[in-house]
């Protein structure tokens, strides 16, 4: 049995690390109740974002804190394309946030969120980053094909590679374990 002291600051903990962005589940591990978390939603102190994600204040949302609930809102996702980069310090913060998820996971259209489908996600995605994202090597490769022109292309590989986010030999590497398509 966890105490209300314990409860709080596991609380405070997941909002730290997550930028003030909690699932449902998160609130109940700590060991809060559903009264709780009913209590914050209708004094509105906290904001639903996705079905089961909350924010903890009405104003707009930070790019980081959009990044977080398009995570924590699917299982087992992780940052993808241009949103990896980003969290990487690779990109800019504009546009959808882009997640990956496994092949067969059950993704429902969230606004604001493009979902992409790999097969073998955990050999692609660092857990343990805050947020979860793709490997740089596979974010650039996978943003770089959906680039508008080669040159925008080449251009986001060699700035990954002037950046020291990754090498050269790195992403043929990567390239080359790629299945064809």
């Amino acid at each position: 049995m966890t105490t209300p002291q314990q409860a709080h600051a596991a609380l405070a903990w997941f909002l730290s690390a997550q930028d003030d962005v909690i699932t449902r589940r998160q609130v109940l591990e700590c060991g809060l109740s559903t009264a709780f978390l009913r209590r914050k939603l209708r004094r509105r102190e906290w904001v639903t974002v996705f079905p089961g994600v909350y924010v903890t204040h009405t104003g707009p949302m930070t790019w980081r804190q959009r990044a977080w609930a398009a995570v924590l809102s699917i299982p087992r996702a992780a940052l993808s394309h241009q949103s990896a980069l980003c969290a990487a310090g690779l990109r800019n913060a504009d546009g959808p946030i882009h997640i990956a998820v496994g092949r067969k996971c059950f993704a429902p259209k969230r606004r604001g969120v493009v979902v992409h489908r790999y097969n073998q996600l955990d050999d692609r995605v660092l857990w343990y980053k805050q947020p979860p994202r793709v490997r740089v090597e596979h974010a650039v490769l996978d943003a770089a094909d959906s680039a508008p022109t080669d040159v925008e292309a080449i251009a986001l590989m060699s700035d990954a590679v002037q950046a020291r986010a990754t090498t050269a030999q790195r992403l043929r590497a990567t390239l080359a374990d790629r299945p064809r398509s």
